[in-house]
């Protein structure tokens, strides 16, 4: 079956009572969990676009290995380097959008990188809900270099506790129980036996890292990092370690390199799907603006990005070197609903680093589908058909 005979399969046989079924699902196993919104549809792509895909992100990750370890360090504030720093990245995200090539054929097309920890354990919960509740043929898959279901959770596994007994790794958050992807903490602790901290809850003692519970004191020799810089920075917290003092613990992902692989690196950067990019200060005179979306390097989710830059807000910037100008992608209106409505996609593609591997390697996607100007979750409503989390599935040749 060909992709375009896959969404008329799964549009032909959808019911809301399977949906409903795909909710159930996920909220039975992680109850009072689940805080946004998930697509009633699965993506299916080809695999042309699977091939141009991996291809494009192979080479950005190449390239982000080549870059010199003084451009990767001059994006760490200095107000919040971690120390000592991390060797690699364990985990890289790349963000595509779902585009539309001249020749009408799918493209995709650079959004954003990010050296830091995604839903790794909730897209394998999402895949096997989606695949229970609809019955997805058996022949594609939502894994890359030969995962399956049973693989990537001993991937995973490896990765994150590494040498160490669960109870002397922990998932840390800032205020985990309050996050928006809290589902992916309850999923990997339920597969890991990790307990989920807050970094209220650490506490130093002689250089170790431990946190206090039921009376007792428990030292963590491995973090599984979940926290972003940004959120902290705007909370009034409570954190008494001191992550720029040098601790004894093994961190995955290292914070530092939220900063390294980042907006910041992406001007540096340079393939065929990676529309052009530059730093506000380094914007040429022959640009339109008006082609161009304005980023601050230091945020996520979205926030404070400006689709639709004028230019007094480029004269009205206090920090332009904090800002980077991003060609804008024309994302393509692709995947059709029920009731005939389209929707837009953008794929993340996870990559893990292993002990003994050369460079890392792509595991698992993360789809965001909507039919607003913004592909995040806080941006799609609730009564949006084919809007929300979701993931891809890729058909045979």
């Amino acid at each position: 079956m060909a992709e375009l005979n896959y969404r008329q399969w799964f549009n032909r046989s959808f019911q809301q009572g399977k949906y409903q079924q795909l909710l159930a699902n996920l909220r039975d196993r992680f109850p009072g969990q689940l805080d946004f919104r998930v697509s009633e549809s699965p993506l299916f792509l080809p695999d042309y676009f699977k091939e141009r895909l991996l291809a494009s992100a192979d080479d950005l990750v190449d390239q982000l290995l080549r870059l010199p370890e003084e451009d990767l360090k001059s994006a760490i504030p200095h107000n919040i380097q971690v120390s000592p720093d991390g060797s690699r990245p364990n985990l890289i995200c790349i963000d595509f959008g779902i585009c539309e090539g001249s020749d009408g054929s799918l493209v995709p097309a650079l959004i954003e990188l990010q050296g830091c920890s995604s839903l790794n354990y909730y897209q394998y919960e999402l895949a096997r809900a989606y695949q229970s509740s609809y019955d997805i043929p058996p022949e594609l898959t939502p894994y890359f270099g030969g995962l399956d279901h049973d693989s990537y959770l001993e991937r995973m596994k490896s990765m994150i506790l590494g040498s160490h007994q669960p109870d002397r790794v922990a998932l840390v958050d800032y205020k985990p129980q309050s996050q928006k992807t809290r589902i992916d903490f309850a999923a990997t602790a339920h597969h890991l036996g990790i307990p989920i901290l807050c970094l209220e809850d650490l506490r130093t003692d002689n250089q170790r890292i431990i946190y206090h519970q039921n009376g007792s004191s428990h030292q963590i020799d491995r973090i599984y990092n979940r926290f972003i810089f940004d959120e902290i920075g705007r909370s009034q917290n409570n954190i008494e370690i001191d992550l720029s003092q040098a601790h004894q613990v093994e961190w995955v992902v290292h914070p530092n390199w939220f900063f390294k692989i980042s907006k910041h690196t992406m001007p540096r950067l340079h393939n065929q799907y990676a529309p052009e990019c530059y730093t506000v200060s380094a914007f040429p005179d022959h640009c339109d603006l008006a082609d161009f979306v304005l980023k601050p390097l230091y945020s996520f989710s979205g926030q404070g990005v400006n689709l639709h830059p004028q230019e007094e807000d480029i004269q009205s910037l206090a920090n332009p070197d904090e800002y980077i100008l991003q060609r804008k992608a024309t994302f393509a209106p692709v995947f059709q609903d029920p009731q005939g409505d389209f929707a837009k996609a953008e794929i993340r593609i996870i990559y893990s680093w292993l002990p003994g591997e050369d460079r890392p390697l792509p595991t698992i996607n993360l789809v965001r589908m909507t039919k607003s100007a913004m592909s995040n979750v806080d941006h799609n409503k609730a009564d949006q058909m084919w809007t929300g989390g979701s993931i891809a599935y890729f058909c045979p040749a």
